[in-house]
């Protein structure tokens, strides 16, 4: 009888620690994402889709967390100039 006991427990605790692995492996692939909504980017759902899809390589991970880490500039807008005051 103790050995079925202990048995039980065995799967209770295997069933526990499966849990809080696919938990913490949610929560590292979706960094990128987690750190595009934090920041407030602008294309964060962009990075959302391209973590859930491409997210499983690690290209496409390292991908998306260097453009949800990058600046949220606009690099092919031109230069706005302002008028000068002296004269």
């Amino acid at each position: 009888m103790n050995i079925i006991k202990a048995l039980q427990l065995a799967k209770q605790s295997m069933e526990i620690t499966v849990l809080i692995g696919l938990f913490i492996f949610f929560v590292l692939y979706f960094i990128p994402a987690m750190v595009a909504y934090q920041k407030g980017r602008k294309n964060k759902q962009a990075i959302l889709v391209l973590n859930i899809f491409l997210g499983w390589t690690l290209i496409g991970w390292v991908l998306a967390l260097v453009w949800a880490v990058s600046e949220n500039t606009n690099a092919t807008a031109e230069p706005q100039l302002s008028p000068r005051k002296d004269w």
